[in-house]
């Protein structure tokens, strides 16, 4: 998918996580109405961004997301960031393993 602003050049998303991805920076996608997981690879826009190495939130909305992330990734800096062996494959299976980790209520199994 590609995105763009009025006045400014069109922005590709799958080559903003391939890009991210390069430099040990992992991405998570979420939105404000998160889907049922069931339809994250029917849709073509969230298939594409979790094929090119983004992280699917689950059904963590985009806040609910951000402060999980500002929680878990502090956690994870030695280990994972800071370890020149560790790679960005390591970093987003860990931290979709956190991401979906229910600590206190915040995810839904439900949906």
């Amino acid at each position: 998918p590609t995105y763009s602003e009025p006045g400014k050049e069109e922005y590709e998303f799958i080559s903003f996580i391939e890009h991210a991805n390069s430099k040990k920076i992992p991405v998570v996608i979420t939105s404000k109405y998160p889907i049922n997981s069931d339809y994250i690879d029917k849709y073509e826009p969230s298939a594409k961004s979790k094929n090119a190495g983004g992280i699917w939130a689950g059904n963590l909305n985009n806040v609910s997301a951000q402060i999980k992330l500002m929680w878990l990734l502090p956690q994870m800096e030695n280990e994972y960031f800071i370890n020149p062996d560790c790679t960005i494959d390591d970093i987003n299976s860990e931290l979709k393993k956190q991401l979906h980790k229910n600590f206190i209520g915040e995810i839904d199994y439900k949906l």
